[in-house]
């Protein structure tokens, strides 16, 4: 018997294997891929597919042009984000020179290296501004009342985490309560960054040309495939060609930055510092505002880099302080007053937050000096309207009586009860990297802190008082701008990770010949008078395993269901099981497909289909029977 593509391969009668198994594509394909892919037309009756959460086609992936001149990294982060650049020339004479832009805060007249992810769209819902300029524009329209038919998105990056598989019309939520598509939301922030650093460039260098330009867009490692392509996605919907675009993992990016540090002692140098030696294991403790992404990594003799624990964690970031800071406001005045305040008085409430997030950022773990922040007037009106009392008179009757005071428009907090807003976060942190470090079978040498909420002084305790004992810990400097810079690094040197641990174990959906000691009756089909099993997960690689970079980790053949077949599916499947059976099993999802054409004809011939991980994307390579070598990625529809 031979391999089937599940679109529907018929078993393959061969004098020379005839116990060869039978794969193919599930029967369930055509109606959805006609109504996905009108063009399509002319996919036979059997040829099918079990889902169409993300469809592909059949698209050669051109490298990036070797002609590029410039590298510029978008860091798109859940509470800020910037860009950073440098030329090739100064790449290779010293890649730690990199360029970044200063963003004004409007409200606070300071300038960053970063702005905040906030995007303003008008009534038309045409692009009016982005970061700190859009914060300020919105916070005017409130207080004018002008607010309610502008389109303003902020801390939305996160809406991609909590998605299993985005589909084209998936939708964010204006502050409004209007809803518009997530593509054009992630699309025109890209391109408010890309055309800001292209002014940039024009303004200060001649002769610089959009296509000088490789663009790496940053990504946490722990996203599903999903999220990843749709970032490719809204980056080609920002004016970006796709063979310049570059997906870099954010942990990785920080990982390549922090190895051009001289961040451990040496004595025998010049400067008494050296870079980590070849051998060295550390791990990278990624903080951002968002998600936590946590892996381990291995200094090799050349210089790269491989991955030894594949990148893990949750959403525990900065903005889980946030909350707690949130929830205890909420429960002082009241749940109903407290909603009715953030939907009303956007300017009160966006301006108590941005206070917050200040003292949050400042807070220090062996402070006992209380923290003043100020709680709107509007907010403290509101609860006198609906308890009849004031809220001051309200605290001293509650639990916090001890630790909270309301002097006119200050709200003063504890010490003790303002770390406390940490613990949840700072507790699934130190939780999941102990867990990690027990489990990881060889001592690494040191944790390395990086992204923006690792420069928290509170954060910083609680990880060295957790692990300065086993490890050294390491902050680097300005560790929030380590993923922007070390993105432009990675641009230069996409293969500097040589290897990688997959995350999931993936395969290819097929259909083999039923056998009746193996397969449940529940899966056979029968297709021109065969019985078949149906939904069989053809494995490719196993979740944890080691993959090279741009290398096929394995080759199957596969056939068509019938000679007259006018495509080849290749179907991918992925699941946190180690050996499912079927793709439909519990923690499989489906990843997406490629078609491949081919001729009708009078004879079965079969394809080998390699996949090549070890990058941010998967590619599918395919070999026709005639040997054209056909490489697509796996696409989102």
């Amino acid at each position: 018997m031979s391999k089937r593509l599940e679109k529907g391969a018929r078993k393959k009668r061969s004098s020379e294997d005839p116990h060869q198994p039978v794969r193919r594509q599930p029967d369930r394909f055509t109606a959805s891929l006609r109504k996905a892919l009108p063009t399509m037309q002319n996919v036979p009756s059997k040829t099918s597919i079990k889902t169409r959460q993300s469809l592909g086609s059949e698209e050669v992936v051109s490298p990036t042009p070797n002609g590029n001149i410039i590298v510029a990294a978008i860091d798109f982060g859940t509470t800020y984000s910037g860009y950073a650049f440098s030329f090739k020339h100064e790449f290779n004479i010293n890649p730690l020179k990199i360029h970044g832009n200063e963003w004004r805060n409007v409200t606070q007249g300071q300038m960053n290296a970063k702005q905040q992810t906030c995007l303003l769209l008008t009534s038309e819902r045409k692009l009016h501004s982005f970061g700190n300029e859009a914060k300020a524009k919105y916070l005017s329209l409130s207080v004018e009342n002008k607010h309610e038919d502008w389109y303003f998105f902020w801390e939305f990056k996160m809406s991609l985490h909590q998605v299993k598989e985005i589909q084209g019309n998936y939708q964010l939520t204006a502050e409004n309560g209007k809803k518009l598509d997530a593509l054009t939301v992630f699309g025109l922030s890209i391109r408010y960054l890309k055309e800001h650093l292209l002014e940039v460039l024009h303004r200060s260098f001649s002769g610089v040309k959009d296509r000088d330009i490789t663009w790496v867009i940053t990504v946490p490692a722990i996203w599903n495939d999903s999220a990843k392509k749709f970032m490719r996605k809204a980056a080609e919907m920002a004016g970006i060609t796709k063979s310049c675009i570059e997906i870099a993992l954010e942990p990785e990016a920080a990982s390549i930055y922090c190895r051009q540090l001289p961040i451990t002692r040496d004595p025998q140098t010049e400067t008494g510092m050296t870079k980590f030696p070849s051998g060295t294991r550390y791990l990278i403790l990624d903080c951002g505002g968002g998600t936590v992404d946590v892996t381990v990594h291995e200094v090799l003799e050349d210089n790269n880099l491989k991955e030894l624990h594949k990148a893990t964690g949750g959403r525990w970031g900065g903005t889980v302080v946030n909350k707690a800071f949130l929830n205890f406001i909420s429960k002082l005045v009241g749940t109903e007053v407290f909603q009715d305040f953030s939907t009303k008085h956007k300017s009160d409430y966006l301006e108590m937050l941005d206070e917050f997030e200040n003292k949050k950022r400042m807070a220090r773990p062996d402070s006992m000096e209380i923290v003043t922040i100020r709680i709107p007037i509007m907010l403290q009106d509101m609860f006198r309207g609906a308890s009849n009392i004031p809220l001051n008179d309200q605290v001293v009757k509650s639990k916090y009586k001890d630790k909270v005071h309301i002097v006119g428009d200050k709200l003063r907090i504890d010490a003790d009860l303002f770390k406390s807003f940490f613990d949840d976060s700072v507790r699934d942190i130190i939780a999941h990297v102990r867990d990690l470090m027990d489990s990881f079978p060889r001592p690494v040498k040191a944790i390395l802190m990086v992204g923006g909420f690792s420069e928290s002084p509170v954060l910083q305790k609680a990880v060295k008082d957790g692990f300065q004992k086993e490890v050294e810990v390491i902050i680097p400097l300005d560790a929030s701008l380590c993923i922007m810079k070390g993105a432009v690094l990675f641009g230069h040197q996409p293969s500097k990770i040589t290897e990688r641990r997959c995350r999931f174990t993936y395969g290819v959906a097929t259909v083999v010949s039923f056998d009746k000691e193996q397969h449940p009756e529940a899966k056979k089909i029968e297709i021109d008078g065969e019985e078949l099993c149906n939904d069989i997960f053809d494995k490719h690689v196993e979740v944890g395993q080691t993959v090279v970079t741009g290398e096929a980790q394995s080759t199957s053949t596969y056939y068509p269901m019938s000679a007259t077949d006018t495509v080849f599916p290749v179907v991918l499947f992925r699941s946190t099981n180690p050996d499912p059976k079927f793709v439909d099993d519990r923690g499989c999802e489906c990843v997406g497909y490629y078609l491949l054409e081919r001729t009708p004809g009078t004879r079965l011939d079969s394809i080998e289909v390699r996949l090549i991980f070890g990058g941010s994307d998967i590619v599918v390579e395919s070999v026709k029977a005639d040997g054209s070598v056909h490489r697509a990625d796996f696409k989102m529809d």
